[in-house]
């Protein structure tokens, strides 16, 4: 039987990705307001 989409519960995943496809970091929320630091994407984006 098939389940309905309405009773899945899913958490976000977070993924820090460069532009040759290499996985740099991943975080795995525990709910839907945890995320990296901002710092973190801050410090990701300018090539940390």
């Amino acid at each position: 039987m098939a389940q309905s989409l309405s009773k899945l519960s899913t958490l976000p995943l977070e993924v820090l990705i460069v532009k040759n496809g290499n996985v740099v970091e991943t975080h795995d929320c525990k709910d839907t307001v945890d995320h990296l630091p901002i710092e973190r994407q801050v410090e990701f984006a300018q090539g940390a």
